[in-house]
């Protein structure tokens, strides 16, 4: 969730761009893509993320990390799917718009990136 902020900080602060997902769709110019982002967005800050990742991850607030002031997470399993989901829309919309992606996915054990990378590594070794 840390990486999250990625997905839901403003193209711009002050006059410095930033290389979030609100950038990219900026570019676009697509009000569906938009109209996406602001869901996510509006999730994010409905759930209390956006603040325990202001208070906790990003800045050590004091105060919150002692338990003197509260933080109000009301987040389930299925907010945090329904995130997920959309931001894999926005990925498969800015792709290809025809082509449709699953985050329910899930790989068997040892059918995932890294042991791809490892096997492809391993087979180079045995070549040499």
């Amino acid at each position: 969730m840390s990486e999250h902020c990625l997905f839901t900080r403003p193209s711009r602060n002050g006059k410095n761009k930033n290389l979030s997902l609100a950038h990219i769709i900026k570019q676009c110019n697509c009000p569906e893509l938009e109209e996406k982002l602001d869901g996510l967005k509006g999730l994010y800050e409905s759930t209390g993320i956006k603040l325990w990742r202001q208070k906790l991850l990003a800045h050590n607030d004091l105060s919150t990390l002692m338990g003197v002031k509260p933080l109000n997470l009301k987040f389930e399993h299925n907010d945090i799917n329904n995130m997920m989901e959309l931001i894999q829309e926005i990925f498969d919309d800015i792709s290809d718009p025809n082509v449709h992606t699953d985050i329910g996915i899930a790989l068997p054990y040892d059918k995932n990136g890294s042991a791809f990378i490892k096997k492809l590594q391993l087979s180079l070794d045995v070549e040499k």
